[in-house]
């Protein structure tokens, strides 16, 4: 039979299946490839998280032990020398710490630039500031550490005075690391919504 133009009532449907079948199909895709975005952005987002929070325990652990020792008032030269020789070694391995997040904050501040917002990218621009100041404040303290036992009791007045200022840098970093994990936890939680 002659229907619309000689195509028949079947070809009619099986041209309306493949229609359906193909929008289906062209739905799917965007469908995954929003998700496969979604999934993305979120990993992402965890990397950025995991470094701000290795950022807060830079140095955290040895506060106590960091302060005791460039604070402690040593009677004579050789208590100087141990109160000394342990700050440098706890200022040396903060150092380390800080070096290697200041290598992983350039991949931080690329991921950001590339797939958040420019809120994101400015608020890690400034903890990567303030990271950087913090460790060149510990090398600072580094340098000055006399390492032999002909210690003055003004190495130790300039050393406690650094051990001040690596604190200042560093309640900087922890700042505004917290702004940057509060402003990722609002993204993440954004993307839930």
């Amino acid at each position: 039979m002659w229907y619309n133009g000689g195509m028949e009532i079947t070809g009619w449907i099986t041209l309306a299946a493949v229609l359906v079948a193909l929008g289906i199909g062209v739905s799917s895709i965007v469908q995954t490839n929003r998700l496969k975005t979604a999934e993305k952005r979120e990993r992402l987002l965890n990397e950025i998280i995991e470094w701000a929070l290795d950022l807060n325990k830079c140095g955290m652990g040895h506060k106590s032990t960091f302060s005791q020792a460039a604070v402690t008032d040593p009677v004579t030269p050789e208590k100087m020398f141990y109160s000394l020789s342990v700050l440098y070694d706890l200022a040396s391995d903060i150092q380390g710490d800080a070096s290697t997040l200041i290598v992983r904050s350039e991949h931080i501040k690329n991921i950001c630039k590339k797939a958040f917002d420019k809120d994101l990218y400015a608020i890690i621009v400034k903890v990567i500031a303030a990271l950087n100041e913090y460790n060149n404040s510990l090398l600072s303290e580094l340098n000055a550490i006399p390492l032999d036992t002909n210690i003055k009791a003004s190495d130790m007045n300039n050393v406690t005075a650094l051990t001040k200022e690596v604190g200042a840098h560093k309640q900087a970093v922890k700042k505004l690391t917290n702004e940057l994990l509060e402003k990722a936890a609002n993204l993440m939680t954004a993307n839930i919504e």
